[in-house]
């Protein structure tokens, strides 16, 4: 028959800071955040009674410090920002074997932890000329692993373990040019691009599955050129994503015939390109 069963619990979050002018144009500041999300079940379609337990409530302590700077009297501003966070019951989907299939259950997978620091800026040098970028450093891992009940001690994670999706440098960078051509008319010209190192794709405690699901890191980069009302009443714009056609995967996951990964690609992991058109009525 169905079960039957209730979870009620009370918290408390909320977000508190400080922050200080130290010049007119530099900003520092720091803050401190209590995170919850509350109890859940854990519910895949063969429910038994011995995995029908509770999800415990995942909590989190934030803390950040930085400073936002505007530079060369108002064309630039600077942000730089350090953190750091803890998970206690980190609420995640873990592998394990019920009746000898392997199956993503969802836990308490125990306490996780990120730490880094991030950088971006924004500067218009001159009319039209917009530049802008950003560089993240991000460590974010396993502290200590917590195993469902009577699983076997070979399925834990071991403490350092990445956490999924999490590379530990990404950067950005982007360039945008407007310029007027004659009367009415505009041209616009414009590139991004994009870097990460890699990241893990399979949270498993074997550690040369880990190893198959680990992502290469990558690079991108899309232009584009266009035409358009310098009234912005239409645009036309020509663009190109991935110029240097750059093959990178998206996401790994185990499963796949004969115990092989499968792999999914994105559509950016070919060159490509296209016309849009903006026209305002």
């Amino acid at each position: 028959g169905p079960f039957t069963s209730d979870v009620k619990t009370t918290n408390l979050s909320g977000r508190a800071g400080v922050q200080y002018d130290l010049a007119k144009s530099v900003m520092a500041y720091a803050t401190y955040t209590r995170g919850y999300k509350g109890p859940g079940y854990n519910i895949f379609f063969n429910l038994g009674t011995t995995t029908s337990n509770i999800v415990e409530a995942e909590t989190s302590n934030a803390f950040e410090v930085g400073l936002k700077n505007t530079l060369f009297d108002g064309k630039a501003t600077l942000n730089l920002a350090a953190f750091y966070t803890k998970f206690n019951n980190f609420q995640a989907n873990n592998p394990d074997l019920v009746a000898n299939v392997v199956v993503s259950r969802f836990t308490n997978a125990g306490k996780v932890s990120t730490r880094g620091f991030e950088a971006d800026f924004n500067a218009v040098p001159i009319p039209g000329l917009t530049i802008n970028g950003g560089l993240a450093y991000t460590d974010a891992h396993v502290d200590a692993f917590k195993v469902v009940a009577g699983a076997n001690p070979a399925d834990i994670i071991p403490s350092g373990t990445p956490l999924l999706f999490a590379p530990k440098w990404k950067g950005t960078f982007g360039i945008d040019y407007r310029t007027g051509l004659s009367e009415g008319l505009d041209l616009f010209m414009g590139g991004q691009a994009s870097a990460q190192s890699k990241q893990l794709s399979i949270f498993s405690p074997n550690a040369a599955l880990r190893q198959l699901g680990m992502i290469d890191g990558y690079q991108l980069v899309n232009l584009q050129l266009g035409l358009g009302a310098n009234n912005d009443g239409w645009r036309v714009m020509f663009q190109v994503r991935n110029v240097f056609d750059k093959s990178f995967v998206a996401h790994k996951e185990s499963g796949g015939p004969g115990g092989s990964i499968r792999y999914q690609i994105p559509r950016e992991a070919d060159r490509y390109w296209g016309v849009t058109g903006k026209f305002t009525f």
